[in-house]
């Protein structure tokens, strides 16, 4: 052994001696025990002290696809329905009913939109309820609704020290906290999301600063993103930096379906389960969007579209077409049937907000079934430039 090698008792030895000339220094005794009580207070334990106790059972807003206290990232593409899907399970969460046929968690939960304002919220909201035979004030003050379209600020700002959370974080986070939210969607990220989405060091202080409100305030928080080129070409629906789906605790991902499926059925969705910290993943649930709503296939086999009549699903889509008629002559932009044209109703109405997400199928079948009963007819009317043009219009009792 040379002469300049310290054995590890050797090594000790001399940093105790060190610690005891350090004078004023408080004991290595009275250091440790400084440390362990400041480390205890920071989530430090001890695994002895599990000692005969059983861990608690761990919960789900929705079992296997929505933790509860803990930050998911629901990706899709745009148009594809996943706002119309969450806020869904918002009210569904708010109020115990099913989710794609799933029971939930009955909590109060919040929906924060910078994508669709109040108007929006609204009429989405009237297609829900219609569906479940309920009623806005149904409702109480469980489920709160939040417009921040055009007015959306980041979640965390930067400055010489790092990020920072915003006053509008603060407002957000103590608003989650006092009216007791068990359930936040935020639609979307990019909307509150101000730093580099190609940072790790970015995209991780915003994924903690929710994981942490996650926890501390018990809700679980849906976040809702749009896929990368490469994220929808690979089918994960990933985007940006890889530390998004890393600090998420679950990632669905929602799409429509491929070539051949697509074309015989365009409204059909996956919604795929593509990473999970508590449960399965690597499998899809199918589901089918119509009429501004989204169901899975197990509700049509015998679930929640059996207990609608068909009757009252005419109703809605009879009254949507003669809404967007009514809107688009009023507009100067009179609909035609013929599908060849540019002013193809069912196409056009399917496009307006006052189509209520009727989709242009549904119209096709309804402006057929309103044509059979007379109810709208093919008349003349005077075009933009005074020549004579053929429309759809209300048959004149």
């Amino acid at each position: 052994m040379s002469d300049k090698t310290v054995s590890l008792e050797e090594a000790r030895r001399q940093q105790r001696t060190e610690h005891a000339n350090d004078g004023p220094r408080m004991s290595q005794g009275r250091v440790a025990q400084s440390v362990e009580a400041r480390a205890r207070t920071d989530g430090m334990f001890y695994a002895s002290s599990l000692q005969g106790t059983k861990p608690k059972p761990r919960d789900w807003i929705v079992h296997n696809l929505i933790p509860d206290k803990a930050v998911t990232l629901f990706s899709g593409n745009g148009g594809i329905g996943k706002s119309t899907v969450m806020f869904q399970l918002a009210a569904a969460v708010a109020s115990g009913r099913k989710w794609l046929g799933r029971d939930v968690m009955l909590r109060r939960a919040a929906y924060l939109s910078a994508e669709d304002d109040r108007d929006e919220l609204h009429r989405r909201l009237d297609v829900i309820n219609m569906r479940h035979d309920a009623q806005h004030g149904d409702y109480e003050d469980q489920l709160i609704l939040w417009d921040k379209t055009g007015s959306a600020t980041p979640f965390l700002f930067r400055d010489n020290e790092g990020w920072q959370e915003s006053p509008f974080f603060c407002l957000l986070a103590n608003a989650v906290v006092d009216l007791g939210i068990g359930l936040l969607v935020i639609d979307s990220m990019y909307n509150f999301f101000g730093g580099n989405e190609l940072s790790r060091t970015d995209a991780t202080a915003f994924m903690d600063c929710l994981q942490k409100l996650a926890l501390e305030a018990e809700c679980a928080i849906v976040v809702l993103w749009h896929p990368s080129a490469s994220g929808l070409e690979s089918g994960t629906g990933t985007s940006g930096s890889t530390a998004f789906r890393n600090r998420a605790r679950q990632m669905l991902y929602m799409t429509g379906l491929k070539d051949e499926e697509a074309e015989e059925d365009p409204d059909g969705r996956l919604l795929r389960v593509v990473k999970s910290n508590y449960g399965p993943s690597g499998y899809d649930v199918r589901l089918r969007y119509e009429d501004g709503y989204v169901v899975a296939e197990e509700e049509r086999q015998g679930g929640l579209l059996d207990q609608i009549s068909e009757d009252a699903k005419t109703t809605f889509r009879r009254e949507a077409f003669l809404h967007c008629l009514d809107v688009a002559l009023h507009q100067g932009r009179p609909p035609s049937d013929a599908k060849n044209s540019p002013r193809y109703a069912p196409k056009m109405f399917a496009g307006m907000p006052e189509g209520r997400g009727v989709s242009r199928r549904n119209f096709e079948k309804t402006m057929e079934e309103l044509f059979s009963h007379q109810e709208i007819i093919v008349g003349s009317l005077v075009g933009p430039d005074r020549h004579p043009i053929k429309a759809i219009v209300r048959r004149e009792k």
